[in-house]
């Protein structure tokens, strides 16, 4: 990494600052995902033990996890493509927008799911899914414009020597 004495960081350590930010905020949303996997898992025989509650909770952490973290994969697919056309001012400026778009949509649609829930959890059903019928498509739905999103950005990005 480069210091410039005139304006205190080289540009690329600011871009190499905010896709490793990018980056870990993915490998958080991962985390909160598989920490409510163990929760369900430590239940996986006793459902009737796991009070509605928590399973909801459950239920939320994961999906807040698995969203988060495919629409702040395709935030950092995004930002990894205009810095390859050499955008790095407007990555720069909106670096809280890539940073936090994807926790805010995930946390907005674990609300919108909650607020459609069942009032009673499916017994006997995986904890994973318990948002009634709508959960299914609305997931494939954000896992389909998340991959679309960065393969597409992935796929016509500059590469160093164009």
């Amino acid at each position: 990494m480069y210091l410039s004495t005139s304006c205190g960081i080289h540009p690329e350590e600011k871009l190499y600052s905010i896709l490793h930010k990018l980056t870990v905020m993915v490998m958080l949303l991962n985390l909160v995902q598989c920490i409510s996997v163990f929760i369900a898992y430590h239940y996986v025989d006793n459902w009737e033990e796991m009070s509605k509650a928590l399973l909801y909770i459950q239920a939320c952490g994961f999906t807040f996890g698995v969203y988060g973290a495919r629409l702040t994969g395709a935030s950092l697919a995004i930002a990894m493509w205009l810095c390859s056309r050499n955008h790095l001012k407007i990555v720069e400026k909106f670096q809280f927008l890539f940073l936090l778009s994807g926790p805010v949509l995930a946390a907005i649609a674990v609300t919108a799911l909650a607020l459609v829930a069942p009032d009673e959890p499916y017994p006997g059903s995986d904890a994973e899914f318990q948002f009634g019928t709508v959960e299914g498509p609305f997931t494939m739905s954000v896992i389909a414009v998340s991959l679309v999103t960065s393969v597409l950005c992935l796929v016509t990005m500059k590469s160093g020597d164009e």
